[in-house]
């Protein structure tokens, strides 16, 4: 299968493991999906605002909160 796909298996092996483990900022994003439905007219910045004044993220970047 990996011959018909022009995969190595070294790269196979790293998107399995990449599946199993999951998503590590899952958290982050559950919060801005959550502040996104609480201030639908909010953007960007003003999302980043609220989640700097949470004490989870109060140190977040912005380039991370675009993710």
């Amino acid at each position: 299968m990996l011959k018909a796909l022009h995969l190595s298996l070294t790269t196979y092996h790293y998107w399995k493991r990449q599946f199993l483990t999951g998503d590590p900022n899952q958290k982050l994003k559950d919060t801005i999906r959550s502040l996104a439905a609480k201030y639908p007219y909010y953007g960007v910045r003003r999302i980043w605002a609220l989640l700097r004044k949470n004490s989870d993220y109060s140190r977040i970047n912005h380039k991370k909160a675009n993710d």
